[in-house]
C-alpha cells in the first residue's frame, strides 16, 4: 500500500535502527523481505515513531506505555533476544529507543487512508519519506 501511495519502504521484514546523540535512525539492510533488495533514495532516515501494526476496520493511533513498547521490541529483535548474556544490555538500549520516539499501535484498514496519520506530526510538517 505505502509503495503503491508513492512513499519508499525500506523493507517489509527488517531495518536496522541506530541511536546517535539522542537523534534516532532506520536504515535498510540486505535483507528485505518479499520485496527482495529494494533500491531506496537514502541509505538512513530519521526514525519518529514506531508503530506495531494491526489490521482493523477503520485507521486509527494509540500510544502505547514504556513497558508495553520495551516488551514488544525486545520480542520483535531477532537473534539478540535468543541470549540469555545480552538481555540486559538489549533492554537497556530499546529503553533508550523508546525514550527516543513514540511508540504507537497502527490500526489500519486495506487503503492508503492511514498514510494521513503517519505523516501528520513529521517534523516542522514535512512529508515522511520512508515507511
Amino acid at each position: 500500500l505505502s509503495q503503491a501511495a508513492g512513499y519508499t519502504v525500506l523493507s517489509d521484514d527488517l531495518n536496522a535502527l541506530s541511536l546517535d546523540s539522542g537523534a534516532l535512525h532506520v536504515a535498510q539492510v540486505p535483507f528485505a523481505g518479499d520485496l527482495g533488495r529494494v533500491a531506496t533514495r537514502c541509505v538512513r532516515v530519521p526514525l519518529r515513531r514506531i508503530f506495531r501494526l494491526k489490521q482493523a476496520k477503520v485507521h486509527g493511533t494509540t500510544p502505547l506505555g514504556k513497558a508495553e513498547s520495551i516488551a514488544m521490541l525486545v520480542a520483535a529483535a531477532p537473534f539478540v533476544n535468543s541470549d540469555p548474556h545480552r538481555a540486559d544490555t538489549l533492554v537497556g538500549v530499546i529503553a533508550d529507543i523508546v525514550t527516543s520516539c513514540r511508540v504507537e499501535s497502527l490500526c489500519f484498514a486495506k487503503d492508503v487512508g492511514f498514510m494521513s496519520l503517519i505523516s501528520s506530526d513529521s517534523a516542522q510538517g514535512e512529508r515522511v519519506d520512508a515507511v
